[in-house]
C-alpha cells in the first residue's frame, strides 16, 4: 500500500515560530540600542571631562603669568578662550546647554527668587525682599539700553529704572535713572538690591526716590558657557586651595556659592548631567565626577572645604 506524502518535508514556518523569531529580534535590537546609548553617554561624559581639563590647563597658563596672572569670574570664558585656540565648544558640556532669559520679554520674578535677566553679555540678577517685579528692556542707542521695573497693576514702568552703557568689551556703566517716590509712605519703599552675576553690587538696597544718579561699573561675560566658575576664584592660591572647586557643571557662567551668605540657589543651578553626577574641576587640575550633595555649599563644612578660599577662612577653619 502506498501512503503517499507520509514522509514529505514540511515547507514554511508556523505562526508561533514566526512570532518567536520576531520577539527574539526585538530583544536583540533593544539590547543593541541600549548598548549604543550607553556608549554614547560614556563618550559624552569623556568629552565633558576633556573640556574641563582643557579649561584647567588654560587657567593654569594664565595664573602662572606673574602679576598679570589673575582669572576673573565675571569674564572667565572670554579670558581663557585665547589659551584654548578660541574653541568655544570647550565651554559646553555635550549633555547640557546654557539657559538664558530673554530680556525683551516681561518677567514675573516671583517671590525672593533670583533670575538672570540678561542674554549673553548682560548677566545681571535681582534679589527682592517682598514684592514681585516685572521688567521691560528699552534700547536707547547702540550699546545703551534701560531696564524698567514695575510692581503695580498700572504698568507705568516707573518704579525703578537702570541704564546700561557699554564702556568696553567686558565692562558696562550702570546708572539709576528713575526710582518712583510713590506716596511718600515709609512702607512703600523700593526694596530691591541689584547684583552682577559675579556678586558685585550694582545698586544697594534702596527705598523709593533714593539712589537716582548712582552709578557703578560691572564686568560681564560676552561668551556663554554651561560651566560655572567659582565667584571667589580671584582670591584663590594655587598651593593653598588645591581642593577647592573652581568650575562646576552649572546653569550660569559664575557660581556664587562661596561663604555662608552666598547668593546663588545651588539646587536650582547645579547640573548633574551624567546619571546624577556632575563633573567638577578643582584648583589642582583634577577633574572628578561627584554627587552634588558631596560638595553642597549649603553645608558649612563642605562650603569651607570646597568653595571658600583659604584666605577667607577663619584661622580655626584652615
Amino acid at each position: 500500500m502506498n501512503f503517499r506524502g507520509t514522509n514529505s518535508k514540511r515547507s514554511g514556518y508556523t505562526l508561533v515560530e514566526l512570532l518567536l523569531v520576531l520577539a527574539l529580534v526585538s530583544v536583540l535590537v533593544a539590547l543593541s540600542i541600549s548598548g549604543i546609548e550607553s556608549a554614547l553617554a560614556i563618550a559624552r561624559n569623556m568629552q565633558c571631562v576633556n573640556n574641563l581639563h582643557q579649561i584647567g590647563t588654560a587657567h593654569k597658563q594664565v595664573v602662572t603669568q606673574g602679576a598679570e596672572g589673575s582669572v576673573y569670574a565675571g569674564v572667565w570664558p572670554s579670558q581663557l578662550l585665547p589659551q584654548m585656540e578660541n574653541d568655544t565648544s570647550l565651554l559646553f558640556c555635550p549633555n547640557g546647554s546654557f539657559e538664558t532669559f530673554d530680556a525683551e520679554e516681561n518677567f514675573d520674578f516671583g517671590y525672593v527668587e533670583m533670575k538672570q535677566l540678561f542674554k549673553r553679555g548682560h548677566p545681571v540678577r535681582t534679589v527682592r525682599a517682598v514684592e514681585s517685579y516685572f521688567c521691560q528692556k528699552h534700547n536707547v542707542k547702540e550699546d545703551s539700553f534701560e531696564f524698567w521695573f514695575e510692581s503695580g497693576s498700572a504698568l507705568d514702568w516707573n518704579d525703578f529704572r537702570l541704564r546700561f552703557d557699554k564702556v568696553d568689551t567686558h565692562q558696562w556703566n550702570v546708572t539709576v535713572t528713575g526710582n518712583d517716590n510713590g506716596d511718600g509712605s515709609p512702607n512703600s519703599g523700593h526694596a530691591n538690591a541689584y547684583y552682577a552675576i559675579d556678586g558685585t553690587v550694582i545698586v544697594p538696597e534702596s527705598s523709593k526716590g533714593s539712589a537716582v544718579g548712582a552709578c557703578s561699573i560691572i564686568t560681564v561675560n560676552e561668551v556663554d558657557a554651561s560651566y560655572g566658575m567659582n565667584s571667589e576664584i580671584g582670591r584663590m592660591d594655587v598651593a593653598a586651595d588645591k581642593e577647592k572647586v573652581i568650575l562646576i557643571e552649572y546653569n550660569k557662567a559664575v557660581a556664587n556659592l562661596a561663604g555662608p551668605n552666598h547668593r546663588d540657589d545651588y539646587g536650582a543651578n547645579v547640573r548633574p548631567r551624567h546619571s546624577g553626577v556632575c563633573n567638577v574641576l578643582f584648583m589642582d587640575g583634577a577633574v572628578k565626577g561627584v554627587s552634588p550633595v558631596a560638595i553642597d555649599p549649603n553645608i558649612a563644612k563642605r562650603n569651607e572645604r570646597y568653595w571658600l578660599p583659604n584666605a577667607m577662612l577663619s584661622p580655626a577653619a584652615r
